[in-house]
């Protein structure tokens, strides 16, 4: 179960700490920093394959965009935050529902 997290506000008061939390990320710096260098979608493509790729588009997202990394630290120091969810989560969704539509 969370626990509260400690802040002080002002004059010494009890605050609120706003934490941000954020998927996990399946990407390296350096593919992030490279990101489709070698064509649209080839960062992705390589990555999870042309299957997802095709899934992602038919699905209605854009895996051309590149994942921009918001960052997880302070809730994982604070609540000791573990993300579960990313893409590959994501993909098994989809394909989850995609086959239940069927």
């Amino acid at each position: 179960m969370p626990r509260p997290v400690d802040s002080t506000g002002g004059e010494g008061e009890p605050g609120i700490s706003a934490l941000t939390l954020d998927g996990a990320y399946e990407y390296s710096p350096e593919a992030l920093a490279a990101w489709d260098a070698d064509g649209r979608g080839s960062t992705f493509i390589k990555r999870f394959g042309t299957a997802a790729f095709e899934l992602a588009v038919a699905s209605g997202l854009d895996p051309c965009v590149k994942t921009e990394v918001i960052g997880n630290r302070d809730a994982q120091e604070a609540i000791n935050y573990q993300p579960l969810y990313g893409v590959t989560e994501l993909l098994e969704d989809l394909s989850k529902r995609q086959r239940e539509l069927i």
